[in-house]
């Protein structure tokens, strides 16, 4: 045998090529037949069949946040417009639709003022005790239990139009915490996903979103109200609240990062215990081979996603050349499976490679926007409540308060909201036509992305704080 090698050098570099290429081919085949059975697994609706006797995993369902139970909106209002159309925090400052739209829609809610008692009570019980996150975990179950976004969303946007009667019957303290009320929900909500082992980014947007709602809510509200510096500063301490349980932008980067080790921890699990051949079709070996090597995962991500939660750990105007490089690797990540080249050779000899960067590209070009989102909601919510902040203290001097300093002495303790754009208490222009905004997230005024909150005397303005 050694004899022919020698005297056949070129047959046998060219066996040697087809043994390479029939084994990296087997392994390709292997790791494609697993990932599409998982795939198609995943996508099943539900994905796994509730029998304790072949699936250890649980069943992902989309479960109510008990904090809104018994709060939902109306399924249906005959001749009224929809709650997306009365409440939409994408409006920018206005959130409320027409006057005449909400007030057509309040008429068809049974027992209204009750449901406003009870909504106060218990948003009052949650500010005063809230429940306790869960703790990060090394594994997080890929189909662990989501909440239900959608209705939590409308929920929230339900409780918005309370507030906005509130406020038309004169009650202010009630009309500010109602309206507070889906702020409190979004804390309430990643609180939850972290107890079921599933603190995900997609969980921390939707909160962010909810913020925004309660922030441009007390911005519109306010001139409306009948405010003092006593209910100001309660205000205030009901937004601290929030914050302390909010869920940190880098746990959940962390929680999406972990995902593939995730997904290969709980997979070897079901094929020790015999159940992946009965879920799958087969025993997913390849995949978990490549999932469970963390070395290679974090080669892959630690770029993107290890600098995207050393940026999140920072305030913003430091992180904010952080954030530009973690874009920066991002395009990189993305062209490279984008655009032919030679490390596709790379990739017909390691296909774990291909699959890696694949999901890579899915998994992080949003991080950045993702990010930006999560703070303005953060911004809008401290925003608004500078703007309930103003107009006490108008109300208690008769006169637009002329500087921040002004504001914080008369706040006797409590503190001015904090921009977290700039990490400087939001700025305020006082005189006959005042100010209050941020410069957003390019940290320039007068630019596109500026988040403005109107200060209107509250003589020119309806409840929803329009002329």
């Amino acid at each position: 045998m050694i004899e022919w090698v020698r005297r056949h050098p070129f047959w046998t570099g060219a066996l040697l090529f087809v043994a390479c290429l029939v084994f990296h081919g087997y392994n390709a085949l292997q790791l494609y037949l697993d990932v599409t059975a998982f795939n198609r697994m995943m996508a099943k609706d539900p994905p796994l069949a509730p029998l304790a006797d072949i699936a250890s995993w649980p069943v992902s369902q989309r479960y109510e946040i008990d904090l809104a139970s018994g709060f939902e909106p109306p399924d249906w209002v005959p001749g009224a417009p929809s709650l997306g159309d009365l409440v939409d925090s994408s409006r920018g400052e206005n959130m409320f639709g027409p006057d005449d739209g909400i007030r057509k829609y309040l008429e068809h809610v049974p027992e209204r003022a009750r449901m406003q008692d009870e909504l106060v009570r218990r948003l009052t019980r949650v500010v005063a005790s809230w429940p306790v996150a869960g703790p990060e975990r090394e594994f997080n179950h890929p189909l662990a239990p989501s909440p239900h976004f959608r209705k939590a969303r409308d929920t929230a946007r339900f409780w918005c139009l309370l507030a906005w009667d509130l406020a038309r019957q004169g009650d202010s303290r009630r009309a500010l915490l109602a309206i507070c009320g889906p702020a409190i929900l979004g804390s309430y909500l990643e609180i939850r996903e972290t107890q079921v082992e599933s603190s995900t980014l997609l969980g921390v947007m939707v909160g962010s979103a909810l913020r925004r709602m309660s922030g441009l809510g007390l911005a519109e509200l306010a001139p409306s109200l009948k405010l003092s510096k006593a209910l100001a500063q309660e205000v205030l301490g009901w937004l601290e609240a929030v914050e302390a349980h909010a869920i940190p932008f880098q746990r959940a980067l962390r929680r999406e990062k972990n995902l593939l080790p995730s997904i290969a921890h709980f997979v070897t699990q079901e094929i020790e215990k015999g159940h992946a051949l009965r879920l799958y079709g087969r025993n997913p070996r390849a995949m978990v081979r490549v999932f469970a090597n963390r070395r290679l995962i974090d080669s892959y991500l630690d770029p993107v996603f290890g600098e995207a939660i050393k940026a999140a750990e920072q305030p913003y105007p430091v992180a904010r050349s952080l954030w530009k490089e973690v874009d920066r690797r991002n395009r990189e990540l993305v062209c490279r499976i984008d655009q032919l080249g030679w490390h596709w050779l790379g990739y017909a000899l390691r296909p774990e490679r291909y699959l890696l960067d694949a999901y890579a590209t899915l998994a992080v070009p949003n991080v950045t926007k993702s990010y930006t989102q999560w703070l303005t909601g953060k911004a809008v919510l401290r925003g608004g409540a500078a703007a309930v902040v103003i107009h006490a203290y108008r109300q208690e001097k008769n006169a637009w308060p002329d500087t921040i300093a002004q504001l914080q002495t008369w706040l006797e303790g409590k503190r001015y909201p904090i921009d977290p754009f700039t990490n400087a208490p939001f700025a305020y222009e006082g005189g006959t036509a005042p100010r209050l905004f941020s410069p957003g997230p390019d940290l320039a005024t007068g630019t596109s992305d500026d988040l403005t909150f109107p200060l209107l005397p509250a003589s020119e303005t309806g409840p929803t704080g329009r002329r």
